[in-house]
Parts: structure tokens; C-alpha cells; sequence
């Protein structure tokens, strides 16, 4: 991902102390009644044992209960961290002006009524922010629920989920929600999953602070060890890069329960691969290129953030599944296989092992079923566990048992030894764990010792993820942000100098629109090193005849036309031409073809392009997202494109790691490495190919909207690639030769 420009610094994230962890709280629109959003802060604070100053400031009351009560803020004798600002949209910004006058540090603003609404309301929010950058405050909302520190008791929240008490599970799990209600919703049911709270924000419409501030912010806290959210948009995702870094070098993951499936400039797209690119496939590719997992069920972000919670990282993808159900041990071992983790032989050591612990009935191999033979005598099951747990081929463990019962507390305090033993990840799903009392010993047992129990089968998922994350941030931390020139590739700087001057030249001669011809577009390619077909333009039958002798037979020709970006719907190719006569036909039937099929259409002429054996056809192109910018798309040529959309893609810049795992992601990856004969493709030259159409992206960032090398041709193995067809579209009403003018004196174009 490119370096940030909005980059959260430490100054940043320091300017955010008095509003997550305020000393003093001040409540602009104080309510007795502490039912409304400004009483029921007030009653938070004092139920969770806030220790820090707190000023309720409303002219109607001279007390609220025992606190005194202030008509104003500016009548706040003591300096104040955050006021929570709790008055109608039409008065806060008289009452965020006040704060600036009275030295206020931040803000948390539950009214409503600014950009979600749109109009005036989105004026109103973009002076709210411009006030509060004048006055050096900081912004939660508006239209926000506000914040809760639960370590602190800084419940600065009006919802009534603060109320409900739970179990003590620690402070480790930082939360930050772009919706209000269905975040708190998640907070409920993720406390019931045994997860405990650092942090919880609603962040409302993010006037000023954003998702990634806050999750900047609880990265530093030294309890919070995983950062969840609820995730509508992000809105500086360079910045959320930079933070997801730091997460990764902290070891500290960021889950994000992200919604929202929506296509992105679907209908306008003219080009295969912006027709293709789904908004929530580019953030999948994002959060890739990131660290970033992606969850979608709170049991599945409750489990994972147990895990997290103990600290243990798996150091590859190699589960062992041990069991006291046979058929729990099959079902375990194929959800495990379908979510990429690997069940791996035992090493033969520990395969003696446990055939001298468990009896001859048992299943000494991985799944291992060891019957119920601990029911009898629980230190069969920690001898077995151990040995197990302790195999060099074992990278983690899934242990499924019934807890019920007396022999169910004996299991959990065998199983808590062996935990304490070793050094790897292990889940406990956790069979018929009824209500007696000894059940609820038997996950006390568990829970005291730090191991993570779960319910249900479909828990195994957070052990997948778990797996895929470990192994993503090591490659992520290993390698640059930002990708190095291709081999043998000019260095950025100069091709895209090159580019740029390629487009004023284009301009110069014959004016430049938007769509660009094949032609136009291949001469940018070629700028980038990007290997294309040889052809001219021809102006006349014989031209096209003359041309074709010197590229030599067999030739293709092609209408040359901005207007005709797909060329074959309009019968504007002819393939296979062997000799002059079949050239002046070609030439003339294509003429007529695209006359009848748009009659108003800009012809330049015909393209007489070189015949190019067979090879493996994939695409290769360049999208808009409106959420981060270029993205570079690739997949197979054919059906599979067209109607499968099978198809990777990956957020500019690239670096060849990205590139090597678009190419192995898509679904006909193995007619690539050759199957039935056919020979394995040049996947080097491909990977060379997406990397410079990735640069090509990032330095004609703004100015190409759409890319389609379509096909690009992939010879076997060191024979190389070549762009068979492209088509390009710029930015802008009059393309991108607009833009470099306003940057740089490019002649006026039609």
C-alpha cells in the first residue's frame, strides 16, 4: 500500500487521551430524567465508579442529584477533557464554541441531524469540523452513541447496554462501531461470549476522528490485545494502512465485521474489469494486502478474540484434533481441511507414545480418539493430551470432550496441566456443558487457566483464521509497503514521465478523448514495458496491404475508433488474413460493418496488427474504486471472465506478492501451471505484466479511469506475453489530457 498522507502520528493519537480516557467529563444538555440521553450518562459514570471531576451543565437545574449543576460551560470552574454534547443540531455549534473558548479538549456529540441526513445537514457537519479545528478539539460523532472505558468507569454513552453486568473477563478486546444500535447489539452479544471490553466507541458520522484513530489509539493501550469493529466504510485507507501495520508489528490483529456488498460504477463501466469489481471484493483485497481479518459472525470475532487474548500465535497451519467422540473427531477433521488447515501425520515418537497410554480400541493417529477412557482414569487423558500436544508436527490444538459432570472437572483440570506445558494455541469445544454446577466449574477451570472453550463446531473457523492471520503478518512485516521496479523496467519516474508525455503528444496532433483507440492505449503499455502486438495504422486498403507485408503474413485487422471501445460486437476484427486480397476484403468489410453499426462513429482507420499464436488468455486491467482509488485486476480470458467472474484483484500499489497471489487465487490457476498436456504458462512475464500495470495505475492515478488488456497473451514458460488488445478510458469530461493540462500547458483538445 503507498505511504500515508494521513498518517496518524503520535501526536495524533496523543490529542485523543482526554476523550478515550477523560479526568474530567462535562454534560452540555444535563438531564434529571435519566432515561434521555443527557441523564443517563450521568448515571453511568457514578454506577461504574468514575473517579475523574464530572459537570452537568444545563441552565434549567442548579443540581442534578448531589452533582452541582452549571448553566453553562463556560461557568465550569475546572478544566474539562470532554464534554458530551447532548442539545438539538441547531445549537452545537453555539455549544462547540463555546468549548473552544472555555479550553475544552474534545467532544462527544449525540445529536443528530447533520451529514446523515444530507443538504444542510452535511453543511452543518463541514462547519462543526472546520469550528472544531479552530479551537484544537476533537470530535466523537455527531450522531453518535458515544464512548465507553470500561477500565476507567468513563462510560460517556447513552445507551442502555452499559447497565447490563457481566461477568468479569478482563479488558483486552478495544471495539469501535460505525453504527450506534447494532453496534451496542454486538457489544451484548459479545460479552455473553466470554469476551471483555477495553474500549467500546460508536463512531458515529466521523466529522473528525475516524475508525483508524481510534484503532491507532487502542493499538498503544497495553491491555487491549485485539481491536474489533463494525465497519460501514473506511474513509482514509492509507491511513487505516499505516495503523493495520502497526497492528502486525504489535502482533495486535484488527477484526473488522464488515457490511455492505454494493458494486461500484457498475452500470458506467465500459471496460470487462470495471464491470467486474465489486466494492466488498476490493475491500477482501485490501484487507489481504493489510492484515486485516475480516469476520462475519460475532461467535466467530468472540472465539478469536479469546484466542488472542492468550497470547499464543500458531507457527504454521498444522492442527491436531484430539477427541473422546470418534465422529466428533471426523466432523472436527473435515471442517478443519475446508477452511485450509492441515491435518498432519504424527511424528512416530508420538504415535508410541500414546499406544502405550490409551488402550488398543483407541485411535492413536491425527484425528485421535481416545475413547472414554479417562472416565475412568483422568491422567490417561493429560498423558495422551500432552504427547499429542507436544508432537513437533502439531503447530495447534482442538480438543473436544463433554465437561458435564464430575468427570467433566477432572478433564478441564487435566487439560489446564497440559496447557500450561506447551506453548501453542488450543481451543476446547466444550460437549453438553449443561447448567450444574459442576459444568460451570469445568469452564471455570478452562477459563482460568486462559484457554479459549467454545461451543460449537463451526468455532474451528477463529482457529483458521488465527492460522491465516500468524502467517500473513509474518510475510507482511518481512517485505516493503511498497513495490520495487520491475526487472529490467525503467525506473517509475521515468515512465511516467513517458506517459504523460505519450498523452500530450496524442493531444497535440489529433485532439484526445476519453476513450483511447487500441493504438493510443498499447503506445502507453509500451511506456511501461509492457510487451504489445507490432502494427500501424493504415489509412486506405492499400496502405493496410503494404503494412501487412512488412509485419508479414498472417495479419489480424481491427477498426481504429474511440467510438468502438468493443470491437467484435461491432464486426469491426478480422483474424487469420493470409494475403493482399484477403486484406482489401477485410478492409472494406469492416467499414461497412461499423458504418451500419454506428453510423456517427470516429474512425482513424484500420488497424493491421501481427497474427500471434496460440497461448493462454487472461485479462489484465485497472478499476476506480471510490473508496481506494486504482485496483488492478486480473483473471482468465473466455467464459470464465465473462460469466464466472473469476477473477483477484488487489489495491495499487503492488508488490510481487501481491501479484504472485492474484495469479495462484483464481479458480483456473491450474490451466496456467498446464494440465492435459497443454504446457505451463509464462507466470514470470504475467507477474512482470501485473506489476507494471500496477505502477501504471499509481502514476496515472487520476487520469486513467479503465484498463483492459484483454486478451494478454501467455506463451509457455520464458517465451514471454504479449497485449493482443487494450482498451483505455480516461478521466474527466475531455480525459486525462484536461488533467495534464491544468498541471502543465497541454494544447487545447476536441
Amino acid at each position: 500500500m503507498p505511504a500515508t498522507t494521513q498518517s496518524p502520528t503520535p501526536d495524533a493519537v496523543q490529542s485523543l487521551a482526554p476523550l478515550m480516557n477523560p479526568a474530567s467529563v462535562a454534560i452540555i444538555g444535563a438531564s434529571t430524567n435519566f432515561a434521555k440521553p443527557g441523564g443517563r450518562p450521568i448515571e453511568a459514570l457514578k454506577e461504574y465508579g468514575y473517579q475523574g471531576r464530572i459537570y452537568p451543565v444545563n441552565p434549567k437545574y442548579d443540581y442534578i442529584g448531589e452533582l452541582k449543576c452549571y448553566p453553562s460551560i463556560l461557568e465550569v470552574p475546572e478544566p474539562v477533557d470532554t464534554a458530551i454534547i447532548s442539545v438539538p443540531a441547531a445549537s452545537v455549534l453555539d455549544v462547540v464554541s463555546q468549548c473552544g473558548q472555555r479550553g475544552v479538549k474534545s467532544v462527544i456529540i449525540f445529536s443528530s441531524g447533520f451529514a446523515e441526513v444530507g443538504g444542510e445537514g452535511r453543511k452543518l457537519q463541514d462547519r462543526l469540523k472546520h469550528l472544531a479545528r479552530q479551537n484544537g478539539i476533537r470530535v466523537c460523532g455527531p450522531n453518535c452513541y458515544g464512548i465507553v472505558n470500561v477500565k476507567s468507569g468513563a462510560m460517556c454513552t447513552f445507551s442502555d447496554n452499559v447497565f447490563k453486568r457481566f461477568p468479569d473477563h478482563g479488558n483486552y478486546f478495544g471495539f469501535v462501531s460505525q453504527s450506534g444500535g447494532f453496534g451496542w447489539l454486538l457489544f451484548d452479544m459479545a460479552q455473553k461470549e466470554g469476551v471483555g471490553f477495553s474500549f467500546f466507541v460508536s463512531s458515529g458520522n466521523e466529522a473528525d476522528v475516524d475508525l483508524a484513530d481510534y484503532m491507532a489509539y487502542m493499538l498503544e493501550d497495553q491491555d487491549t490485545k485485539v481491536i474489533g469493529s463494525y465497519v460501514e466504510q473506511i474513509r482514509h485507507p492509507d491511513k487505516m494502512a499505516q495503523v493495520a501495520r502497526r497492528a502486525l508489528e504489535l502482533k495486535k490483529p484488527i477484526l473488522m465485521f464488515k457490511v455492505g456488498t454494493s458494486t461500484v460504477g457498475a452500470q458506467a463501466a465500459a471496460s470487462h474489469t470495471g464491470a467486474m469489481a465489486g466494492s466488498d471484493q476490493v475491500y477482501d483485497a485490501f484487507f489481504k494486502q493489510t492484515g486485516i481479518v475480516r469476520v462475519k459472525t460475532v461467535p466467530e470475532m468472540a472465539t478469536f478474540a479469546r484466542l488472542v487474548k492468550a497470547g499464543r500465535f500458531p507457527r504454521g497451519k498444522r492442527v491436531g484434533i484430539m477427541s473422546g467422540s470418534g465422529g466428533g473427531a471426523v466432523v472436527l477433521a473435515d471442517r478443519c481441511e475446508e477452511m485450509g488447515l492441515v491435518l498432519p501425520q504424527l511424528d512416530p515418537a508420538t504415535q508410541a507414545r500414546m499406544e502405550e497410554i490409551l488402550p488398543d480400541f483407541a485411535s492413536c493417529r491425527n484425528p485421535a480418539d481416545i475413547t472414554g477412557a479417562f472416565l475412568a482414569a483422568p491422567e490417561v487423558l493429560y498423558q495422551s493430551a500432552l504427547a499429542f500436544l507436544s508432537d513437533p508436527n502439531i503447530d495447534m490444538g482442538v480438543l473436544l470432550f463433554a465437561i458435564s459432570g464430575h468427570t467433566g472437572a477432572q478433564a478441564a483440570e487435566m487439560v489446564a496441566q497440559v496447557y500450561r506445558q506447551v506453548d501453542k494455541p488450543l481451543l476446547v469445544i466444550a460437549l453438553a456443558p449443561g447448567e450444574g454446577e459442576m459444568s460451570v466449574r469445568s469452564m471455570e477451570i478452562l477459563r482460568q487457566a486462559g484457554i479459549p472453550v467454545a461451543l460449537d463446531f463451526e468455532a474451528v473457523k477463529a482457529m483458521a483464521t488465527l492460522a491465516e492471520f500468524a502467517e500473513r503478518a509474518r510475510i507482511l512485516i518481512s517485505e516493503p509497503t511498497l513495490v520495487s521496479s520491475p526487472v529490467g523496467a525503467p525506473r517509475a519516474a521515468d515512465r511516467g514521465e513517458e506517459a504523460k508525455e505519450i498523452l500530450r503528444s496524442l493531444g497535440a496532433r489529433s485532439g484526445l478523448r476519453p476513450e483511447l483507440t487500441e493504438h493510443q492505449a498499447k503506445k502507453l503499455l509500451s511506456a511501461y514495458g509492457i510487451p504489445v502486438t507490432k502494427e500501424e495504422v493504415a489509412t486506405s486498403p492499400e496502405e493496410a496491404v503494404a503494412i501487412a507485408r512488412r509485419l508479414g503474413y498472417p495479419v489480424v485487422l481491427k477498426v481504429e475508433s474511440p467510438d468502438i471501445l468493443h470491437k467484435t460486437e461491432a464486426g469491426g476484427v478480422k483474424l487469420g488474413l493470409a494475403g493482399d486480397e484477403e486484406v482489401r476484403k477485410a478492409y472494406a468489410e469492416i467499414l461497412d460493418s461499423v458504418c451500419r453499426y454506428n453510423p456517427g462513429a470516429q474512425v482513424d482507420g484500420i488497424l493491421v496488427q501481427e497474427m500471434l499464436p496460440k497461448a493462454t488468455e487472461v485479462i489484465v486491467g485497472i478499476t476506480q474504486d471510490a473508496t481506494f482509488g486504482p485496483v488492478v485486476v486480473f483473471g482468465l480470458g473466455g467464459i470464465l471472465v465473462e460469466v464466472m467472474k473469476d477473477v483477484s484483484m488487489r489495491v495499487a500499489p503492488l508488490t510481487r506478492r501481491d501479484a504472485e497471489e492474484m495469479i495462484r487465487e483464481i479458480k483456473g490457476y491450474p490451466i496456467l501451471t498446464g494440465v492435459r498436456g497443454r504446457p505451463a504458462a509464462d507466470l514470470e512475464a504475467l507477474t512482470q505484466v501485473l506489476l507494471r500495470v500496477s505502477q501504471l495505475a499509481t502514476d496515472l492515478s487520476g487520469i486513467v479511469k479503465e484498463l483492459d488488456i484483454n486478451p494478454l497473451m501467455v506463451f509457455p514458460k520464458g517465451r514471454g506475453v504479449k497485449a493482443a488488445d487494450a482498451l483505455m478510458v480516461l478521466t474527466g469530461q475531455s480525459g486525462s489530457a484536461l488533467a495534464l493540462a491544468e498541471a502543465g500547458s497541454v494544447p487545447k483538445v476536441r
